[in-house]
């Protein structure tokens, strides 16, 4: 990339002032720690329709805008949160201080909060799974604020999502208890969208894709949108498996496990480029 380049990069990094946020933090205190009644360990039960119903309201993006992604192959296949690329003229994976690469394809999943981001060069991709088990731990990285973070939560349960406003549909989706986060004086996980919870053994489980810092809790996509999404792209069989280079995972070092994600690009800001269609930047 040219100097010239990296300088109109830099600007632009600097220009997005939006964040793309699905916090539903309300006005008040920091969050209490979660009074959660957890199920008996073991595997976690099947989706249903009398799982619990989460309303939240899509709308139209109004400026620039960051989240995260992360790699499922190391060709250039990651995954984000769909309201982390929808309304995008342009989207960006960032791949150093003032660098970064187009997206070449996105896929959106027509009713879930998924996306599959195509560019042409990949990063080493972390390895997907299915398998939830009652009061597993989950670790959350991306992004947040624009700036490097983390999250360590606990599995709470399926949970259902229903998206109004600008699109209207309801999705299966994953809760889970908020336990603590990196930095510690970190007031939102907004911008975190679109960035993997992983299992203890480094595997992803599902994409953050909301949070509710006043009762403390995380929501990720279902393993089973993120399958098909990767279908519906015709991505499926493209898809190699990952693994996790990094280790096991455990509460006390997950900040340096996400320091290594980020460092291997395996999670990486992504920059949505809405407004000003008069002045096409030059990358």
């Amino acid at each position: 990339m040219r100097g010239f380049d990296r300088l109109v990069f830099l600007l632009l990094i600097i220009a997005v002032t939006y964040v793309a946020v699905r916090d539903f933090a309300e006005p008040g205190e920091r969050r209490p720690p979660p009074d959660v009644h957890m199920p008996p360990q073991g595997t976690l039960a099947a989706p249903s329709a009398g799982n619990p119903m989460i309303t939240i309201e899509a709308e139209r993006k109004r400026g620039n805008s960051t989240g995260t992604a992360f790699s499922i192959d190391d060709d250039g296949i990651w995954l984000s949160a769909r309201h982390v690329t929808s309304g995008c003229r342009e989207i960006w994976v960032q791949t150093g201080a003032q660098r970064g690469q187009p997206a070449i394809r996105v896929y959106e999943h027509p009713t879930a909060d998924v996306s599959v981001v195509i560019t042409r060069r990949g990063s080493p991709p972390l390895a997907l799974s299915a398998a939830l088990n009652n009061r597993q731990e989950g670790f959350h990285f991306g992004y947040p604020r624009g700036r490097p973070g983390e999250a360590h939560s606990q599995l709470l349960g399926h949970a259902r999502l229903r998206t109004v406003g600008m699109r209207r549909h309801v999705e299966p989706i994953v809760a889970w208890a908020e336990l603590r986060r990196n930095p510690r004086d970190l007031d939102a996980l907004s911008g975190m969208s679109g960035g993997p919870v992983l299992d203890g053994k480094g595997n992803s489980v599902g994409i953050t894709i909301a949070t509710s810092r006043r009762r403390g809790r995380v929501f990720t996509a279902a393993p089973s949108s993120i399958r098909e999404a990767l279908q519906q792209a015709g991505l499926q069989g493209e898809v190699e498996p990952g693994s996790s280079a990094q280790g096991a995972l455990n509460s006390q070092d997950f900040p340096r496990y996400g320091d290594a994600l980020r460092t291997e690009l395996t999670v990486a800001k992504v920059i949505c480029l809405v407004a000003n269609k008069k002045r096409r930047p030059s990358f």
